[in-house]
């Protein structure tokens, strides 16, 4: 058995260069935090421009308590932006 660890780590170490469940979910946070930045013409787009934003940036936009756990997920990949 080998640990996970050393799978995750890079190819020149001896690893598998795979990497952990985290580290790709802030990845896709991020890239749908970039989508709302760039305003790419997308649905999930325009619904969190209408619900969210309204006439902020995503860079500018406050986590509040009502906020769906989906869209405070985007605003922490918004972060890592």
């Amino acid at each position: 058995m080998i640990n996970w660890e050393e799978v995750c780590e890079s190819q020149a170490k001896g690893g598998l260069r795979i990497h952990t469940s985290s580290q790709m979910n802030i990845a896709l946070q991020a890239k749908i935090a970039w989508k709302i930045l760039t305003k790419v013409p997308a649905l999930l787009v325009k619904v969190s421009n209408a619900k969210y934003l309204q006439q902020q940036s995503l860079l500018q936009a406050k986590r509040c308590s009502s906020d769906s756990s989906i869209w405070k997920a985007i605003l922490y990949g918004s972060e890592a932006l």
